[in-house]
């Protein structure tokens, strides 16, 4: 291709021939076919897989750096090109059953984690933290103030030591706004038990 001549470092007759580009396969988990890399290479090679990427997680959950390090050794001077990445999903987790055997505290705190993860400016958290015990119900808000101290956190809470620590609060009584105010006045404002939202302006 381009003007002039070339030679190349090795040359070869194509004609009559069609020239393929090597297929690379983005994400496997080579333990799965249950043979070596050696053996999962000879039946791949000749459908055009010249590539792949693996997640060496199963093998890995195993037998922990022992497992990365044979099937880095095992694929050394194979004709396929086998590229690894960090394992995923490692060490294994207890959450079977899509995480329903989680607690109601593990599944509260999940829930925090998820919506964190976007970096809201606005975060509503309505009882989210009901399950938990008080000092680590302490501990997450106090690190969502840390980790967000931009964002306008919005608490809706029966406890009265989660309103306390807000910029502002509010009472509300069958639907309606009781008192609001700062949370020294509105928790003294009346004695009927009432939830709250709390509001920390950030």
């Amino acid at each position: 291709v381009g003007l002039g001549q070339y030679e190349g470092l090795q040359e070869a007759d194509m004609s009559g021939c069609i020239v393929c580009p090597g297929l690379i396969d983005a994400h496997i988990h080579l333990e799965s076919a249950l043979v070596s890399p050696r053996e999962f290479v000879k039946a791949v090679l000749p459908h055009g897989t010249t590539t792949v990427i693996c997640d060496p997680h199963e093998i890995t959950n195993v037998m922990g750096t022992d497992g990365i390090d044979y099937m880095l050794q095992a694929t050394e001077g194979l004709p396929v090109d086998v590229r690894f990445m960090i394992p995923s999903c490692v060490p294994a987790a207890p959450m079977e059953e899509a995480g329903a055997n989680l607690s109601g505290g593990q599944r509260q705190r999940l829930a925090i984690a998820r919506a964190l993860v976007r970096r809201p400016r606005i975060l509503i958290l309505d009882e989210s933290t009901s399950a938990l015990d008080s000092d680590t119900e302490a501990r997450i808000l106090s690190g969502l103030r840390e980790a967000l101290p931009d964002m306008t956190l919005v608490l809706v809470t029966h406890r009265m030591e989660v309103a306390a620590g807000a910029d502002e609060a509010v009472r509300l009584s069958a639907g309606r706004i009781v008192s609001s105010g700062r949370p020294d006045e509105v928790i003294g404002a009346s004695p009927a038990p009432a939830p709250f939202q709390g509001i920390e302006k950030r």
